[in-house]
């Protein structure tokens, strides 16, 4: 089992004596921490959403992506050689 701290607490909350630390399955602490990145996908998911700016670029690379507006290169040398032209 892994430990995990709470910060420094001693008091009694309904008869029951609260400690400073407790035992927690590591297979618990995996699970919240594949929530706690599934929530931080989200919330940078709403982020993108937000910004306005953000999707009107998203939007314009989009129907650049179907119109056929682009270009697929192979190899970096080509790719500097557009950036720069």
């Amino acid at each position: 089992m892994s430990r995990i701290h709470i910060s420094p607490l001693r008091r009694t909350v309904s008869g029951i004596r609260l400690v400073e630390s407790l035992s927690v399955p590591r297979s618990v602490l995996r699970e919240l921490q594949d929530h706690a990145r599934q929530i931080e996908e989200i919330i940078a998911t709403l982020e993108e959403l937000a910004d306005t700016e953000g999707m009107k670029r998203i939007r314009s690379g989009l129907k650049e992506y179907e119109q056929g507006d682009y270009i697929v290169v192979d190899d970096i040398k080509k790719m500097d050689s557009l950036l720069e032209g």
